[in-house]
Order: C-alpha cells, then structure tokens, then sequence
C-alpha cells in the first residue's frame, strides 16, 4: 500500500464500521462476528467476484467495532407484566414478592433479661 492510499482512505469510527458491517454501533460481539464472517465470505480475495480493498475494510471494521464494544455494559429488558394486568396489580404482585422473600421484622426494643 502506497502512503497516498492511506490518506485517501476515511477514518475508521465507529458509525462508519457499523455501516460496513451492516450491524447497529452497539451490536454484541456475536452478532459482529456473524455479519462480519457473512460479508468476509462474499468479498473474500480467493473466491470469484472477492474484492481486496472491501475485505480489508470489512476486517478493519471487524477489529474496530470489536474493541469499540468491548467495555460496553448491556442491561437486559425487565420481563412484561402478564396480559391484562393494571399498574396498581403489578404493584401489588411486586410487593408480595417483596414480602414473601423478606419479611419485615419490627425492631424489638426491650431488653433482654
């Protein structure tokens, strides 16, 4: 590679890598990982119609959005309430969960003999 293709080439960020990979900025490692070899195997220089230049931008986007998304926290969804179930039924199921699994126990303040 010549010195003028490296600055002819944009700068890989992470809106950019996603784009070429076909996967949202904040993907988890596997879903990359799966456009990443979909797309590897379509472009790759050995196979008939492969193209080196987008291989490489694939593999450059592969290893970006990698250690991009490496020190992410996911928070997973709370689960949805049954079907047909109110606010106020909720609360109340909540709070007999809550109670069945700690019970409050009034301090007892006397003293022990």
């Amino acid at each position: 590679m010549r010195l003028y293709e490296i600055f002819e080439r944009p700068v890989m960020n992470a809106k950019r890598a996603a784009e070429i990979l076909g996967v949202p900025m904040l993907a988890d490692e596997e879903r990359i990982k799966l456009a990443y070899r979909k797309l590897a195997a379509r472009y790759h220089p050995d196979r008939p119609g492969g193209h080196e230049e987008i291989f490489k931008d694939i593999a450059a986007a592969y290893k970006f959005l990698l250690r991009h998304n490496q020190g992410v926290k996911r928070v997973e969804p709370k689960p949805l309430p049954p079907a047909g179930m109110t606010p106020e039924d909720e609360m109340k199921s909540m709070w007999w969960q809550r109670k069945a699994t700690a019970p409050f126990q009034p301090m007892n303040w006397q003293r022990r003999p």
